[in-house]
């Protein structure tokens, strides 16, 4: 019905922006998560970078609320909680009480679908949105479909239009889907073709608003209905960076150009584009620079219906828990864990309730039909079909100890608070899924938190040699290992490798020797691996290479140190393809000038900043006439280190 954009219209009114010192706008869909929403706070009134963002995470909540209480008590403020879904009372009294104490002016706004939430906050005033005359629809469907100024005037459509305007049954977000629909229909036999389409009288769609939905999801290519598809995977409200999702994407080979083109990040970038257009992705520019996005509760649900194999299932957590995808079948699932509850009908998202793990599980070819009918719902689904699988474990509970009949998955997450993952486990897993594309066991409370881990992470010590047989893998992240001490080097023998993300991986002392073998690799994230006191020299021959979070770097005679294995100055020179940050850590006293003209800045175009951290006796000076950067690279010297 437009809340958001309403009060999204409402904080960028001049009369609002007069009246306040402060507008804080602040998504709250999903949980509400009170730590994450302080955090949002913050990063409003503060404007934080995506480093401090980092390190907010790990701030207890009552120094969170104190440090907005310091920022607004002399301050009137507007704050804006949009799409309140649920909340916790406790959460909310104090939120509440932190701008009670604040200025007797500020406000706080909330937006939210249900009435029963905004009389429980004790709302002073309550406003309910009304459907939109038809005449209005047709004026927002007119402004998207019509963005070319040369086709605004077509009255040949104008008698369609209205008729289709009426479909959108007064919702301004209908309106503008199916804008995007009629944008690139020119023809008026083309317009006619949407309203008289038989998917308005479709008994098989559940929703109304899934009908238009599904008319500008089939216009997608194919290509992109995999990248769209794919996001069901995600829980909903759940909200990550762009720059992961396409990566994502990436590791499972969905990313094909219209044009040709092979930059498979700039492909995956056009379509997270075209979503947005298409209302189906709501785009974030914000956290601290960092881009990031979330699926819309509704698309979201229309997305899952459209991938009707997905699977929810709740088993009890026990010491040496074993999984069994082979034999398994979702009636057979249902009924062992529930006797005495009949099974639920097909079209229906499974949810069971028991203290310990759950599954999220999708098949990866979801059937496509015309968009005179919809995807048949299977009566029984093969769990051996799986290939994407998501392992939800409670805390203090064990990752399976064997995963049986999980040959065909492509995808494994889990999801932990605390998770313990013994390297049997892990090697039973290797040696079964050989087609694995992307494996992340780093996702605890970080699973709503875009920015990595954070918490207690999993518990992981080791990571087996079997991990070399996985020669799909495109995509890793052990992020939030915080006892793991060192990586196999059989590691270095994936040579698809894309992606590899250390991040807050504390006790890694080291890099695998032969990580010059994984040629392949665009992305490796160092965040917060404090242990390691020195990069390999291999990374240098990583020419595909694209985003690098940190390195340490020698910068004097490397002869001599750690045998020479030691990253150095001269060994920037290939990675041309860098762009961005990049946080460096220079070691030395005195600067090789050779090496400093041989790391070529110059011939780095995407490269945007480079944050220089000295260690040793150098001087700032030395390092800029030394290094000799290009005008248009900024070079930023920092006190602090990861």
């Amino acid at each position: 019905m437009g809340k958001t954009s309403l009060a999204q219209c409402i904080c960028k009114d001049e009369q609002v922006v007069a009246s306040f010192g402060k507008i804080v706008l602040v998504d709250v869909s999903g949980d509400f998560d009170l730590h994450k929403i302080a955090r949002d706070i913050i990063q409003s009134l503060e404007g934080l970078n995506h480093d401090f963002l980092h390190i907010l995470t790990l701030v207890p909540l009552q120094s969170l609320l104190d440090r907005i209480y310091r920022k607004i008590v002399k301050e009137k403020v507007l704050l804006v909680l949009d799409g309140v879904e649920r909340y916790d009372c406790d959460d909310w009294l104090a939120l509440r009480a932190v701008f009670q104490h604040g200025k007797s002016e500020s406000r706080i706004l909330i937006t939210t679908r249900e009435h029963k939430f905004a009389v429980a906050m004790e709302s002073c005033n309550i406003f309910h949105l009304k459907e939109l005359p038809d005449e209005l629809c047709w004026m927002i469907l007119r402004g998207v479909a019509f963005h070319e100024l040369i086709r605004y005037h077509r009255e040949d459509v104008e008698d369609i239009g209205l008729e289709i305007a009426r479909k959108c049954k007064g919702s301004p977000f209908a309106a503008k889907v199916l804008g995007c629909v009629l944008w690139h229909k020119r023809e008026e036999r083309e317009w006619h073709s949407v309203l008289e389409n038989h998917i308005w009288e479709s008994h098989m769609i559940p929703k109304y608003i899934f009908k238009i939905l599904w008319l500008s999801y089939w216009h997608l290519p194919w290509s992109m209905r995999q990248c769209l598809l794919y996001c069901s995977i995600f829980p909903k409200n759940f909200e990550m960076s762009v720059t992961l999702l396409v990566q994502h994407w990436m590791a499972q080979g969905y990313l094909n150009s219209f044009d040709g083109s092979d930059d498979m990040e700039l492909n995956g970038k056009d379509y997270f584009e075209i979503f947005v257009g298409h209302s189906f992705i709501q785009d974030f520019s914000k956290n601290g620079g960092i881009r990031t996005w979330k699926m819309h509760s509704i698309v979201h649900d229309f997305v899952q219906f459209l991938f009707r194999s997905k699977l929810v299932m709740e088993i009890k957590s026990v010491e040496n828990m074993r999984l069994d995808l082979a034999s398994a079948r979702r009636s057979k699932e249902f009924k062992a864990d529930k006797p005495s509850t009949p099974s639920p009908s097909p079209e229906q998202m499974n949810t069971f309730s028991d203290s310990g793990t759950s599954i999220l599980a999708s098949s990866s070819d979801p059937q496509l039909v015309p968009d005179s009918s919809c995807p048949p719902v299977p009566s029984k689904f093969s769990l051996t079909s799986i290939r994407h699988l998501i392992i939800m474990i409670a805390q203090g509970a064990g990752f399976p100890v064997d995963i049986s009949g999980a040959e065909k998955l492509r995808t494994l997450v889990a999801v932990s608070e605390g998770c313990f993952i013994t390297s049997g486990a892990l090697s039973n897993l290797f040696k079964q899924s050989k087609h694995l594309r992307l494996l992340d066991l780093s996702l605890s409370s970080g699973w709503h938190n875009c920015f990595g881990p954070c918490g207690k992470g999993n518990i992981l010590d080791k990571v087996p040699e079997e991990i070399s047989e996985l020669i799909n893998l495109r995509f890793l992240s052990l992020a939030g290992s915080k006892e793991l001490k060192i990586l196999p080097e059989t590691l270095c023998d994936l040579y698809n490798l894309q992606s590899l993300d250390l991040t807050r991986c504390s006790s890694l002392t080291e890099l695998p020797e032969g990580m010059g073998k994984l040629k392949n690799l665009m992305y490796l994230y160092t965040w917060y691996c404090s242990s390691i006191t020195f990069y390999p020299k291999g990374i240098g021959r990583l020419t595909s290479l694209r985003e690098l979070s940190n390195i340490i770097v020698r910068v004097d005679d490397n002869d001599g140190k750690k045998d020479g294995k030691e990253f150095s100055l001269r060994d920037l020179a290939d990675l041309r393809d860098l762009r961005g940050v990049v946080c460096v850590k220079l070691v030395g006293d005195v600067i090789n000038a050779g090496d400093a003209i041989n790391a070529g800045l110059w011939n780095k175009k995407n490269l945007e900043n480079i944050r220089i951290n000295l260690e040793g006796d150098i001087k700032e000076d030395d390092v800029i006439k030394a290094l000799k950067p290009p005008p248009e690279l900024k070079i930023e010297f920092i006190d602090w280190w990861f």
